[in-house]
């Protein structure tokens, strides 16, 4: 019984994730026809134009703790790779709090 209800917690999983992938897609296609703008269009104006880029502190603690993924090669060798993950990283999470801030305009909330 304890392998069925493992299954079904993550068939559960899964299925809010699906849910929660499509209402986030939603808001923003929703966001965007407002602006009348593509998605993308809306998240380059209203999100990723806002990020400053990482400072050299932040670039050197994002190495620092994924420096196994560069498989140890010393950090001037990888700098450009580290600033640019270290980019997308930030870009992902502001992204998240943009369509969390959408999501609370409207008032969804069960995710």
């Amino acid at each position: 019984m304890g392998q069925l209800w493992q299954l079904r917690l993550q068939e559960y999983e899964l299925k809010i994730k699906a849910l929660a992938s499509l209402l986030n897609k939603e808001l923003l296609e929703d966001e965007a026809n407002r602006k009348g703008l593509s998605t993308d269009a809306l998240l380059e104006q209203l999100v990723d134009r806002n990020l400053p880029r990482p400072s050299a502190s932040e670039i050197e603690a994002y190495y620092a703790t994924h420096k196994a993924e560069f498989n140890n090669r010393p950090f001037q060798e990888v700098r450009p790779q580290a600033e640019e993950l270290r980019t997308l990283e930030t870009r992902k999470k502001a992204r998240e709090d943009y369509i969390d801030k959408l999501r609370e305009k409207r008032e969804y909330p069960f995710f």
